[in-house]
């Protein structure tokens, strides 16, 4: 039964007040000891969690300043976690099941921890914290735990402003675009031209162009001709709840550009347009730490019956805003699974199961491609890939005109599956979400499956995925309470059952299977269904791109 209610927009005017308290996360709400949210149902028999702050032991909660900036900087990958668990070489000793670690309880826990950060955005310490939690968790279920880690371009804003002849914008209306250029401490002081569809006008030399996308205008068009009508800077407005702006995934790869392009709320950048029209000035900053990151992979591994074949199931763990549906699910899910598995005992488990969890999601799916360069075969030859995409288990919403959200519930109307062309990973994941309860469409991955995965598919690696959008996506409005407790026990019990379908076939059955998408995925580029980088264009692959910096905290 699907049910419908509207609620006020007062969720979204508080998302900047964000990190609500929520005791213990991993460590006193379900991933560790009792207490918290009273969930019990990941508590392990191994010690070492409970009792410990909201990101692992010692890990301070990050910050968030006035400007809203990503990230927060400071520490090292190494800080957090005491980089050397190793777990159980030979596998977790069998121990009768506790309580059910993909119930509501217990998924709910792990929402409620992840969206409990501002952000995680990658090399900074608020996703290296995010990232020794789940190491740790892996660890207490007694899984081996491994990293990789990986250098690339840094981007971090430290400063953001925007104030016209008429209006001050508050700092929650902004975001910067990542890699886009930047100001001196003073900022930019110009006319501003309106530029709404993204049609850039002729005097825009010396100006700061705004562009909407309630009027059809993109980032990726109107960017490279601002820059070549030589404007100074550029605000784009976006459509996403009240007064928020939607941020961008960027590729990193090739560096910072050279235009200064801030993101702003629908209903501020009306102001700012109007402002526009009006001949107004602006002042405009955007400053950012830039340099060299580093962030890294983690993952943790059981041991199966046939050691030479794996199942890898993964997901993202950094973003630029709380994510709690955006990625918090994926995070949840993949956890559940993880405990799941380790609960049974090795004769049960037909192959190797490896649990992923990857960062440099929101600039550019650094994960994949890192983890893919530097461990190869290990992960392309793999019986399949499981992706835990974006909004799993997230409400359908609709702001309505007087600005409330009506929420409908019930079953998931955002998500798509994308497998491979293969017939039997088809199969087994569309009668496995059918028979959770959430019943899910495929389309093949060839003719636009986007999301991290496209790295995977792109190698001939078997996969499922499970990817979608929702009102809230890249938004600070992106909290717990925009999750459907109903519609994310009813995925990942979709996930569980799709992993159980690969783990009962005979050796060899999946990848001989895949002929079809290994003959669609010829000529595929993966870059090109990846976020890009406006100002660069169709070379935004390239420059300093990822540099591998070999094991990370918890060792290769």
């Amino acid at each position: 039964m699907r049910s419908i209610r509207t609620i006020a927009l007062a969720l979204v005017a508080t998302a900047f007040a964000v990190a609500p308290a929520v005791a213990g996360a991993h460590g006193q709400s379900g991933h560790g000891s009792s207490g918290g949210h009273g969930s019990p149902s990941h508590n392990s028999s191994s010690a070492g969690r409970g009792g410990s702050s909201r990101h692992g032991q010692g890990s301070k909660s990050p910050k968030k300043d006035r400007h809203h900036h990503p990230g927060n900087g400071g520490g090292s990958p190494t800080g957090p976690g005491d980089g050397g668990h190793g777990g159980n070489p030979g596998g977790p000793p069998w121990n009768p099941p506790g309580p059910d670690p993909l119930s509501t309880e217990a998924l709910m826990a792990t929402i409620n921890q992840y969206g409990s950060s501002p952000d995680h955005y990658s090399g900074t310490q608020a996703d290296w914290s995010e990232e020794n939690t789940v190491a740790e968790q892996f660890a207490a279920d007694g899984l081996q735990v491994h990293s990789i880690a990986y250098n690339f371009p840094r981007f971090k804003a430290t400063k953001i402003s925007l104030i016209t002849d008429g209006h001050d914008i508050a700092s929650t209306a902004l975001a910067p675009l990542l890699y886009s250029g930047t100001t001196g401490p003073d900022g930019i002081e110009a006319p501003l031209e309106a530029a709404a569809n993204g049609t850039i006008p002729a005097d825009a030399a010396g100006k700061i162009v705004v562009v909407s996308q309630l009027s059809k205008g993109t980032i990726a068009a109107s960017v490279p001709k601002a820059i070549a009508a030589g404007a100074k800077a550029e605000v784009f407005v976006t459509k996403g709840p009240g007064d928020l702006p939607v941020w961008e995934d960027v590729n990193s790869r090739q560096g910072t550009g050279t235009l200064p392009v801030l993101i702003i709320g629908k209903q501020s950048g009306a102001e700012v347009l109007a402002d526009a029209e009006a001949g107004d000035h602006a002042d405009l900053t955007l400053q950012a730490e830039l340099g060299t990151a580093t962030d890294y992979d983690v993952w943790g591994e059981l041991p199966g019956v046939d050691t030479s074949r794996k199942v890898i199931v993964g997901t993202p763990v950094s973003s630029m805003v709380p994510s709690a549906s955006e990625r918090g699910g994926g995070v949840a899910i993949m956890l559940g699974l993880a405990k799941h598995y380790a609960e049974l005992p090795r004769s049960q488990r037909p192959e190797n199961l490896v649990f992923l969890a990857t960062s440099g999601h929101e600039v550019g799916f650094l994960g994949l491609p890192a983890l893919i360069q530097q461990k190869g075969s290990w992960f392309t030859g793999a019986d399949t890939y499981v992706h835990l995409g974006a909004s799993i288990g997230a409400d359908t919403g609709v702001e309505n005109p007087d600005g409330s959200i009506t929420k409908t519930e019930g079953v998931a109307t955002n998500l798509t599956l994308h497998d491979s062309e293969n017939p039997i990973l088809e199969a087994g994941s569309v009668n496995a979400f059918a028979a959770a309860g959430q019943p899910l469409k495929n389309a093949a991955m060839h003719l636009g499956g986007g999301g991290e995965q496209v790295y995977a598919y792109q190698e001939g690696t078997p996969e499922i995925s499970a990817n979608g959008g929702s009102l809230w996506f890249h938004t600070a409005a992106d909290l717990p309470e925009v999750v459907s407790p109903g519609i994310l026990t009813g995925l990942a019990q979709g996930f569980l059952g799709s992993v159980n379908s690969i783990l009962a076939q005979p050796a060899g059955a999946v990848i001989a299977a895949n002929t079809e998408a290994k003959a669609d995925a010829v000529g595929y580029v993966a870059d090109n269904h990846a976020p890009g980088n406006a100002e660069f264009g169709a070379t935004g692959f390239g420059g300093p791109g990822l540099q591998p910096a070999g094991a990370g905290p918890w060792g290769n």
